[in-house]
């Protein structure tokens, strides 16, 4: 199943599905753009910035910050 299907079985209007996978896209893209930037810079420090912003939406009470995700960035660089 590919996302326009998805988004109409989310009963999404036929009118909106095309602006809705732009959006979706679009974030995605910018998540990799900052990513990509991060995993440049020689520290971890940035990557963690970089993940606590972008993820901030999944942590609405605040309580993750930047030092929460080294195991996650030392993982990141590992496998990039």
């Amino acid at each position: 199943m590919d996302l326009d299907d998805a988004m109409r079985e989310m009963t999404f209007g036929d009118l909106a599905v095309p602006r809705e996978v732009k959006r979706a896209a679009a974030a995605l893209f910018d998540r990799h753009r900052a990513y990509l930037a991060a995993l440049g810079a020689p520290d971890d420090m940035t990557l963690a910035q970089a993940m606590a912003a972008q993820l901030a939406y999944l942590d609405p009470g605040g309580d993750l910050d930047a030092r929460s995700h080294g195991g996650l960035c030392a993982q990141v660089r590992q496998r990039a």
